[in-house]
């Protein structure tokens, strides 16, 4: 009944449709995540987990799930 989706999806997703299948969207913040060394000097914080994952390794865990301990 609810769909978990980053901010990005709000520019393709039919929200009505969900609306009308009574499913809730939940946009998914990524603004306050910890900064990591991406490939270019500016960092950029709307990207894919992919960004994430090929930037950091085997530290991605910590990027995804254990900054907020």
């Amino acid at each position: 009944t609810t769909y978990l989706s980053g901010p990005r999806a709000n520019e393709y997703l039919d929200i009505n449709e969900f609306k009308q299948n009574g499913i809730n969207i939940i946009w998914k913040d990524y603004q306050n995540y910890p900064k990591y060394i991406q490939r270019f000097d500016k960092f950029f914080h709307n990207v894919s987990i992919l960004d994430v994952i090929f930037n950091t390794g085997q530290e991605s865990k910590f990027y995804v799930y254990d900054w907020r301990t």
